[in-house]
């Protein structure tokens, strides 16, 4: 070990854990200096240990973030031969792709923004999923207890890239894929082993959300506990300037560990223009205001009775069949389906306002078939926009409890009775 790397290796950790009074926080590049050492065998795993475990003590800070985000993002393009501050969309396509990190896994539910998925492909716009396939050395059996993406891929029929060079071909193609990170950072097994040894969570796991690995020009960014958007914005602000560019991104709270909103509650969105901050037009707060409020759009009820009105087996089948999946679809699973492609659509410009975005999530390019795609048909026909017609059935929905097919239902047996 170079005498040189060692003392700064020592150095930091001295830094933020020398004491409450003189411990500080590391810089940007520190934090990359620290991951980038343990690459290269000069900081050693019980000193980068040490360093994450002080940091998840104390609260990791966007500057630790971001420097342990362009390290991965150095090694990552080290490994495939790349340039890690290749510009977003780089050798991909040329045409707009979603990056869209799912690794934290879905809490006792399927990650059902794989259909959405599979819609915004039919609708031209190619996403790369990425994360991990759930193992966990600490664990019996080696797999968390949490449903990840990368486990229920053949529900939907989404390909795995073996390779950065391979998912880069079917993005460029226009199809959708999922690259596991075993295949993104082959050096990650020791990273994992590390972190099972550690058995907390650590900035590593976090920074990952941010590595972009074929530096796509738009992002899907979830956090999972409140009052993080500043925390991220930050992140993503800072990794803007350092690379002297940046992808537009949508920051949401995410759903049960996953990627996607909740469709059962409003959701706050907000698109960060990371570009702005690498101009120096922006600073790294995030806004006071979301850019959109995203409305609940899930039938109302316990999670049992929606269970009951249709079970998972009941959703797959049908998203499956669908053309368009989450058109037209009233349960639960459509729901979580329409909330993803909503957020997807205001990212990627398709729709300007959030009551928009959900009136095409349900209708698509042609009305809904059933009776709430009915009623807005007729409703449209009088003057109402679709947006209108959804939101104020949706809000009836939520203030009596009933679902929107059966409100829809019984308004449309009312008007057939008030004609004749």
């Amino acid at each position: 070990m170079a005498d040189g790397f060692d003392h700064s290796a020592k150095a930091l950790l001295r830094a933020i854990a020398c004491g409450p009074k003189r411990a500080r926080t590391l810089t940007l590049e520190e934090s990359r200096a620290l991951l980038l050492g343990w690459s290269a065998q000069e900081v050693t795993d019980l000193s980068l240990g040490a360093a994450l475990m002080v940091m998840r003590s104390r609260g990791e800070t966007p500057a630790e973030v971001a420097g342990v985000a362009l390290a991965l993002r150095q090694l990552i393009a080290s490994a495939a031969g790349e340039e890690a501050s290749a510009s977003p969309g780089a050798g991909a396509s040329s045409t707009p792709f979603i990056d869209w990190p799912c690794y934290a896994g879905k809490r006792g539910q399927f990650p059902w923004l794989l259909y959405g998925v599979k819609r915004l492909q039919a609708e031209g716009i190619p996403v790369l999923l990425h994360g991990d396939d759930g193992r966990d050395a600490a664990r019996p059996g080696g797999y968390s207890r949490r449903s990840h993406v990368g486990q229920a891929l053949h529900h939907v029929g989404i390909p795995t890239a073996t390779s950065v060079a391979e998912a880069r071909a079917f993005i460029g193609d226009g199809v959708s894929c999922y690259l596991p990170l075993s295949a993104i950072l082959p050096r990650w097994r020791e990273l994992g082993s590390l972190h099972a040894t550690l058995g907390i969570r650590s900035l590593l796991t976090q920074a990952l959300k941010f590595i972009n690995p074929l530096n796509a020009p738009l992002g899907m960014r979830a956090f999972f506990h409140p009052k993080l958007e500043q925390h991220y914005a930050e992140v993503i602000a800072l990794m803007a300037r350092e690379q002297g560019h940046g992808a537009r991104q949508l920051l949401f709270r995410g759903f049960q560990g996953e990627a996607e909103p909740n469709p059962r509650v409003e959701t706050e969105l907000w698109q960060i223009d990371a570009d702005a901050y690498a101009e120096g037009h922006a600073n790294g707060a995030c806004p006071r205001v979301p850019s959109w409020l995203l409305p609940a759009c899930a039938p109302e009820g316990t999670q049992a009775s929606l269970n009951a009105l249709a079970d998972d087996a009941m959703a797959h089948r049908q998203l499956g069949a669908s053309a368009l999946p989450g058109a037209g679809d009233d349960t639960w699973q459509g729901a979580c389906v329409r909330a993803s492609l909503a957020a997807a659509y205001l990212l990627t410009e398709r729709a300007d306002c959030a009551d928009a975005a959900l009136a095409l999530a349900y209708s698509g390019k042609a009305q809904g078939s059933g009776p709430v795609g009915r009623l807005c048909a007729l409703m449209m026909a009088e003057g109402v926009t679709e947006a209108e017609a959804l939101g104020l059935l949706r809000r009836h929905s939520m203030h009596t409890g009933q679902s929107m097919a059966v409100l829809a239902d019984g308004l449309l047996r009312q008007r057939g009775a008030v004609a004749q």
